[in-house]
């Protein structure tokens, strides 16, 4: 089981949030050369501490699972789809069979890719988290393909 931070909702904005992140991992982004390309998103009601670390948790594992050969990118674009805003982060990195999609957000499962190094709850918690805002969280892949 995985605890959340507070039940407080207040309004987020989740661009200014982006830039938070990008500060607090500045070093990681610019070890790996890393480009975070967003684009203006909306302000959204939330627990800020808990969405800014679905935000780290994300963008480092799109830095960690880069391709060897090429500059990691990741891109953030929202669109309202009926009364609920869709936050679609996408990446440049290596990928993995769609078949381990749901297997990703349980705790303590990891895709063997490159051996990065983790513990296999990041994403758990991020599923946590997101569920906890009344949201849904799916990844979506094709090994190579950006």
């Amino acid at each position: 089981m995985i605890e959340v931070e507070g039940n407080i909702s207040e309004p987020v904005d989740l661009g200014q949030l982006v830039k938070e992140v990008e500060e607090e991992i500045s070093v990681l982004i610019e070890e790996a050369g890393a480009r975070i390309v967003c684009e203006k998103l909306p302000i959204v009601n939330g627990t800020k501490i808990n969405l800014k670390r679905v935000l780290i948790n994300i963008i480092e594992n799109a830095i960690k699972f880069r391709k060897q050969d090429g500059r990691p990118c990741v891109n953030i674009t929202s669109s309202k789809e009926n009364k609920f805003w869709k936050i679609k982060i996408t990446d440049n990195g290596i990928g993995f069979d769609e078949k381990y999609a749901s297997d990703i957000f349980q705790m303590y499962r990891r895709l063997e890719l490159n051996n990065a190094e983790g513990t296999g709850v990041g994403l758990a918690m991020c599923w946590q988290i997101i569920r906890s805002h009344g949201g849904e969280i799916w990844a979506e892949s094709k090994i190579g393909q950006w």
